[in-house]
C-alpha cells in the first residue's frame, strides 16, 4: 500500500518528506509518494484531466522515483530509480515542469 501526498510546493513537500524520514522507518518511509501540482488559487491553470497523475514519476522520501502506471502493469516495485540525494532538487524540479 502507499501514501500518496499531493503539495502545492516543493519546499512544502520536502519538509513532509523529512518529518516521514525521522519519523518512519525505513519501510514504513518508502510507502510515502509525493507529488507537487498548482495551487488552486493560483492563476496557473491545472493539468488537463489525462490520468496524469497515475502515468508521471512521484517522489519518494529517499530521493527515488516511483511510477503508479509501471508497478500495476508489472506488480512489482521494481519501476524506481535511486538517485543521490543531492541530485534530488533537480530531478523533482524537471518533474514538476
Amino acid at each position: 500500500m502507499s501514501i500518496p501526498i499531493v503539495c502545492t510546493s516543493y519546499p512544502g513537500l520536502l519538509s513532509i518528506f523529512e518529518v516521514i524520514k525521522r519519523e518512519c522507518s525505513p519501510s514504513i518511509a518508502e510507502r510515502f509518494l509525493g507529488k507537487v501540482i498548482p495551487d488552486f488559487t493560483s492563476m496557473e491553470p491545472f493539468a488537463a484531466p489525462t490520468g496524469h497523475m497515475f502515468t508521471e514519476d512521484w517522489l519518494r522520501p529517499d530521493g527515488s522515483r516511483f511510477n503508479i502506471e509501471a508497478f500495476m502493469q508489472t506488480g512489482e516495485n521494481t519501476w524506481t530509480s535511486r538517485e543521490p540525494r543531492s541530485s534530488l532538487h533537480s530531478t523533482s524540479e524537471s518533474m514538476l515542469n
